[in-house]
């Protein structure tokens, strides 16, 4: 005979953001109790269920301005339905019972109240993390966990889900960051976590976040978050993604401290085993006076002495300029004058400067900027202790009103980004000798890009570039500058800046097509062209989580079917867990070059990735190229790999919106990268198989990079290129040694342990650590 069982509901009360329902439930041993909530449609909404004793449990659903129907259903152990109740709430009706309980003092009421924060931990934990803003749009970041007992229970589908006041389901995208399954403490017991993103549709001003399970037990939790949590949320992911260009710079010493630290450095130049000289070259043309006298005080206020100072006057006609560029040069003997009969241009103009200079470097500073009273010392004691140094540059930022704002900390020596935008630009430093060897010095056809030009010219010849990660440079913002509005502000630099990387590309047998304004407004867009001998091996790879393999395989060949140049190519699905070398060689030997889909990638290259990932390697340009990964949300999952002295590589970008430019276009612009991620790489038949090793693992791809930077090899992190992929669920041992990763891990830093000292060459240590910029 079946045992009878039955529900009630008691008493209804709001807590914050959440209506509370009492619920009595009598049932046989071994039934459980669950409930749903839903609209007035039947679409599913946000519900949980506690229980409070053994008859005794309480529900609770967000506060919507709808009308909500919770369901409270009994099952036994074989899941057959012994009793079902229903019970209606209305907006107007939770609150008014609510007030009502309110003023009668219910003790009942008030013990339901908020019970989700008094009972503890729920059985399935749902966290908020994060308000990314994206477009306009924004996307939330979350964490859920909870505890398996069984297989079933860890490898559920978890849905997660966002609704708005009226009940709408708002979720645009939602998808999984990541997803791991342990083992924690004895007796088996497993602990999934879940990281996950949804992506909100426009507008959405208070949002409930409703987690649950797919299967097995149905666990559940939700949030409800408010306007004002939203702020707070997104305007702490907004200050830990911040570019450093939006904001004004740290404090620098006082100025006591400041003299102390010049001192000191007057006092050490006895130290120095060598003493370069340097000339500072400043063409003046039109130069309001107190942009003159301040930049030449910040010259001569210089703690290294061993400098001369060329004023190379343009302005002829200038009177008052001509008599205060008399007055400088008379106050100083350092200070020399280069007068023009007219204003030839400001390639023609510095080409004066670089004639009549006689230090052992050329400094270049614009008439209206300044520098740091110790410039040149850093500078000096860079070349006394790197005597081989050809190329020197710095750190700078803006001077705007008096103020120093956006400084820019760059990364060290990069000849990829370097073709795309200059941002070596100040304070550029050159050996005279090497400029001295050009073949004649450039015309005026770079004029707004002649720095851009003569740092391409030297960086090609140059035995050693050295980056002083220091800002040292101010460079002015006003109406008339590139600082101020831009190069568009300077139209005819653009069409120079296309002819100094052309030019570049070609002296360097770099076969591509250097394009302004392509892909990236104002910046130079590479083209490559793609070798007529081209063989093609694309290897999608797959593990039990992947989605279909097959459609995969399907939709990169009708891409390479509709490319534009006609490619011999071949694509094979191989399992994640092959050695990719050894299957590489036993069946295609014949390819030239191997462009690998890791197990998560859900969908083909966007863009056009034949050339962009495949022709930075036929031209020698790179020897490995990796694409962005991003995630159906439009989060980045991996935008390169960041190699520094925490003893682990870092994924460069994690969680940051694909669609914005990042620090200083970063996110946006080809560049080196220490080493790409696995989702999507390019690299020579060759070098994958001279390179590439297997028994590292997750950080294979890794290897192949620092292996090929021991050759003094680029890698590339193309930003052109993009790959969806989304997160499989890891499950792994009691710890990290009993999934291999920390013995992959120990055997890379054996092999390349030097590489994981100090800062990542590619990007700035002057940026902290909870910036996005730098990863995780």
């Amino acid at each position: 005979m079946k045992e009878e069982a039955s529900i009630s509901f008691g008493r209804v009360t709001r807590g914050r953001g959440q209506v509370f329902v009492s619920v009595s439930v009598t049932a046989p041993d071994g039934a459980l109790a669950s409930a749903r909530n839903g609209d007035r449609e039947g679409r599913a909404l946000p519900c949980c269920l506690r229980a409070l004793g053994p008859d005794e449990a309480v529900a609770y659903l967000p506060v919507l301005e709808c009308v909500q129907t919770l369901t409270v259903e009994v099952r036994d152990e074989r899941g057959e339905l012994l009793a079902s109740a229903s019970k209606r709430l209305s907006p107007l009706g939770a609150r008014l019972s609510s007030s009502l309980n309110t003023l009668r003092k219910d003790e009942r009421a008030e013990a339901i109240r908020n019970v989700d924060q008094k009972l503890g931990p729920a059985s399935l934990c749902l966290q908020l993390a994060a308000v990314v803003e994206d477009g306009d749009h924004d996307v939330l970041v979350g964490e859920l966990g909870y505890d398996c007992f069984d297989e079933a229970t860890a490898i559920s589908p978890v849905s997660v889900e966002a609704f708005d006041l009226s009940g709408a389901n708002v979720t645009r995208v939602a998808c999984a960051l990541s997803d791991e399954c342990d083992v924690e403490g004895e007796g088996g017991l497993m602990r999934r976590r879940q990281r996950f993103s949804l992506a909100l549709t426009q507008g959405v001003e208070t949002v409930a976040v409703f987690a649950r399970l797919k299967e097995g037990d149905r666990r559940s939790d939700f949030i409800v978050v408010e306007p004002y949590e939203l702020g707070q949320l997104r305007e702490r992911t907004r200050l830990a993604q911040s570019s450093v260009a939006e904001v004004e710079p740290a404090e620098g010493p006082d100025a006591l401290t400041r003299e102390a630290e010049l001192e000191a450095q007057r006092r050490s130049l006895g130290e120095f085993a060598q003493r370069p000289t340097f000339s500072i070259i400043v063409p003046l043309y039109k130069t309001p006076r107190d942009f003159l006298d301040q930049m030449v005080d910040s010259v001569l206020a210089q703690t290294y002495p061993d400098l001369e100072l060329l004023l190379v006057n343009a302005s002829p006609e200038d009177d008052g300029l001509c008599a205060r560029v008399e007055e400088i040069v008379c106050s100083d003997e350092r200070v020399r004058s280069v007068e023009l009969e007219d204003n030839q241009g400001i390639t023609l103009n510095t080409n004066a400067g670089i004639r009549a200079a006689t230090g052992d470097f050329l400094c270049f500073l614009d008439h209206d900027d300044t520098i740091e009273p110790d410039a040149l010392w850093c500078y000096a004691r860079e070349v006394s202790l790197h005597p081989e140094t050809d190329l020197l540059y710095c750190d700078e930022d803006h001077l705007l009103d008096g103020r120093l704002i956006g400084p820019f900390h760059k990364s060290d020596w990069d000849p990829i980004l370097l073709c795309a935008q200059n941002y070596v630009c100040h304070m550029l430093c050159v050996r005279r000798s090497v400029v001295e060897g050009l073949e004649g010095l450039p015309g005026r056809e770079f004029d707004g890009s002649q720095d851009h030009n003569m740092t391409l010219l030297v960086g090609e010849r140059a035995r050693r570039v050295a980056h002083v990660p220091r800002v040292l440079y101010h460079w002015r913002m006003h109406e008339n500058s590139t600082a101020g509005k831009g190069v568009g502000q300077k139209s005819y630099a653009l069409e120079a800046e296309r002819l100094a990387v052309q030019s570049h590309l070609d002296r360097c047998g770099i076969k591509a097509r250097a394009d302004v304004g392509g892909r990236f407004e104002g910046r130079c867009d590479l083209r490559f062209e793609l070798p007529a001998d081209l063989s093609l091996l694309v290897v999608v790879q797959r593990d039990k989580q992947s989605s279909d393999a097959d459609a995969l395989v399907g939709q990169v060949r009708r891409q390479l079917e509709l490319a534009a140049v006609n490619v011999d190519a071949e694509v094979v699905v191989l399992d994640a867990g092959a050695d990719l070398v050894r299957e590489v060689a036993r069946g295609h030997a014949a390819a030239s070059h191997v462009l690998v889909l890791g197990p998560r990638v859900t969908a083909p290259p966007e863009g056009e990735w034949l050339p962009d990932m495949i022709g930075p390697l036929a031209s020698g340009m790179a020897g490995c190229v990796g694409a962005r990964s991003v995630f159906e949300s439009g989060l980045l999952a991996c935008a390169g790999v960041l190699v520094d002295g925490h003893r682990r590589p870092k994924r460069v970008y994690p969680e940051y919106p694909a669609s914005k430019m990042g620090y200083y276009e970063y996110n946006r612009l080809p560049h080196a990268a220490s080493a790409v991620g696995s989702d999507c790489f390019a690299v020579a038949a060759d070098d994958l198989a001279s390179h590439y090793d297997a028994t590292l693992g997750d950080y294979a791809v890794v290897g192949l990079c620092l292996s090929l930077a021991e050759e003094g090899r680029l890698s590339m992190q193309q930003n052109y290129v993009s790959v969806r992929v989304t997160a499989g669920l890891r499950t792994a041992g009691a710890s990290a040694e009993e999934s291999g990763e920390l013995a992959c891990r120990r055997e890379l830093l054996r092999r390349f342990g030097f590489r994981f000292v100090g800062s990542d060459p590619y990007y700035t240590p002057d940026v902290g650590e909870d910036n996005l910029y730098f990863g995780a």
